[in-house]
């Protein structure tokens, strides 16, 4: 492609954390707006930004920082330093800043999205219900996984938000069988963190995400890129909806296949295993539907489910 170490540039992060301790620890963004102003400066060209998977959410975050005005407002404070974390999340004015629209005009070019999860990710809120291991079972309880899971300050980019987006009609992500109830009861994302004693990352949420001004209902917004190109896998089976029931300490525990205790209601939509429902090559997608009159089957790259990849054809 002719790219060379001079115009081809590398911003890793520190996946852990949440955008906004990138900003105040690191100066990540800021970095990262000056990389783009150098690279555009050497070259003569703006930039294309390509990100994978989570990375995606890291551009949105900081295109919406550029879009409300964040270096505007810094450039215009007395000491010119970066944000403080009260300023950053009780940001007033948070409207579109023309100056930030004009810099994104003229610094990048295109914005090219691969494997991104633009509505999160079922698997995530699997991940800090019951844990998640990622291949070091040798290394790692269940319990250990839990709590790894439940400490990551970056899980507000990934969560599946908000759920109605994902089926149509609208169906839940989380369902639990709850026997003082008398059968399975239907969860939110956030119910659904509650119910599983998750208390810190629901903090982490509240505090991070929801409340931020670059982030909450922006998170569903189209980026400010006049040019858009999202690239997915296809073919993997893919999670998107869970069962649990309770355990008798109170713990949420996945289904077992073929339980009878806990009988999962029938659905030709997708293949159950384990409690975990999953995409697979005969799964319908009712959302495509709906868009485009489409009813054919398909799945995607095992990680992010359809109507996450394509949530950018609603804008």
């Amino acid at each position: 492609f002719g790219y060379t170490d001079e115009n081809l540039v590398a911003m890793p992060y520190d996946w852990r954390c949440s955008p906004h301790h990138l900003e105040e620890r690191d100066g990540y963004f800021t970095a990262l707006k000056e990389v783009i102003e150098t690279t555009v400066a050497a070259t003569g060209l703006p930039v294309v930004l390509c990100a994978h998977s989570m990375g995606n959410r890291i551009v949105q975050y900081f295109l919406n920082m550029v879009k409300c005005g964040y270096w505007t407002r810094r450039q215009g404070s007395e000491s010119g330093e970066r944000l403080s974390p009260e300023q950053q999340r009780s940001a007033e004015d948070t409207s579109v800043d023309p100056a930030g629209l004009e810099w994104i005009d003229t610094h990048i070019y295109s914005y090219v999205a691969v494997g991104a999860p633009f509505l999160g990710a079922p698997k995530f809120l699997r991940s800090m219900i019951s844990g998640e291991r990622m291949g070091l079972e040798a290394m790692l309880s269940y319990d250990e996984g839990v709590q790894f899971c439940r400490r990551l300050g970056c899980s507000g980019l990934v969560l599946p938000s908000p759920e109605h987006l994902y089926f149509e009609p609208s169906k839940p992500l989380l369902n639990v069988y709850e026997k003082l109830a008398g059968g399975w009861k239907e969860y939110d994302v956030l119910t659904g963190l509650h119910e599983a004693q998750a208390t810190h990352q629901l903090s982490l949420l509240e505090k991070f995400y929801s409340k931020n001004p670059y982030w909450g209902d922006k998170a569903l917004e189209a980026p400010p890129i006049k040019r858009l190109f999202v690239i997915y896998g296809i073919n993997l089976d893919t999670e998107i909806c869970y069962y649990y029931h309770r355990t008798p300490k109170n713990k949420l525990k996945l289904v077992p296949t073929d339980s009878t205790r806990y009988p999962i209601p029938a659905t030709t939509d997708h293949v159950i295993k384990a409690g975990v429902a999953s995409e697979t090559k005969t799964t319908r997608q009712h959302v495509l539907k709906m868009r485009t009159g489409l009813d054919v089957p398909c799945w995607w790259d095992g990680t992010v489910p359809y109507a996450s990849f394509t949530h950018p054809t609603n804008w």
